[in-house]
């Protein structure tokens, strides 16, 4: 189990932010001004970006375990870690979206929304959806690329996960891995991630076709595994 340590110790305190009364959150923009626990907060913010209840869980409970002060030496705050270049392209898509069943009130400044939980929430929302609109030509090509070997491979199958990696990885390093991915030969590409049909191994094998190159190390390659293990078990709690 990548995460036996999070189920073990971590995930009590996770789930106290998410739900004790204490951690409720306030902000006159959100829900009417009502009260709310955080995990309510976070799936109702999901419905309306239709972002994967579980992932945002997931990331949460990876980035900061919903500590609200959380921050980081890569200069990202709040429970999301959300940098202010990941802010300014969140609040750019957020404005595509019709937010009005949850904030009635516009975003404010990075340096004065930060660390506040229902916007960090919104917008990781939002960003999620910039990064899955972001990365689609590059899973386009992954997806021409691996059609020559398997007629049947989707880029459905790996899409969830490479928008976790490039959340992790950052906005430019994930493209850069798929077009170094696609230029292997057939027999280059098939050491990696063995015959067809291809699923979701797939992505481990975009992954550690550059692991130890471009700071590719074992954090990229365990975050979406982390992430979605850490999600699933707060849902089953």
């Amino acid at each position: 189990d990548p995460d036996e340590s999070f189920k073990n110790s971590l995930l009590s305190f996770a789930l106290d932010n998410l739900r004790a009364p204490e951690n409720r959150v306030r902000d006159g923009r959100y829900f009417n001004n009502q009260e709310v626990f955080l995990e309510d907060a976070i799936r109702r913010i999901c419905d309306v970006y239709d972002v994967p209840y579980e992932i945002a869980l997931g990331v949460g409970a990876q980035e900061s375990l919903f500590v609200r002060e959380a921050a980081s030496s890569a200069a990202a705050h709040g429970i999301y870690q959300i940098t202010e270049d990941a802010f300014t392209d969140a609040v750019g898509i957020s404005q595509t979206f019709d937010v009005r069943s949850i904030r009635s009130g516009p975003i404010r400044s990075y340096s004065t929304d930060r660390y506040n939980r229902l916007v960090n929430i919104e917008m990781f929302c939002a960003y999620y959806r910039f990064l899955s609109h972001f990365i689609n030509p590059s899973l386009d090509l992954l997806e021409k690329r691996l059609r020559t070997l398997d007629p049947t491979f989707s880029r459905q199958t790996v899409a969830e996960i490479a928008i976790l990696t490039t959340y992790n990885a950052g906005i430019r390093r994930v493209p850069d891995l798929i077009k170094a991915f696609v230029q292997l030969s057939d027999t280059e590409i098939k050491k990696h991630i063995g015959e067809p049909p291809y699923g979701l191994d797939v992505w481990l094998g975009v992954i550690t076709s550059r692991f130890g190159e471009d700071r590719v190390g074992k954090d990229v390659f365990e975050y979406a595994v982390k992430v979605l293990a850490r999600g699933a078990a707060i849902l089953g709690e």
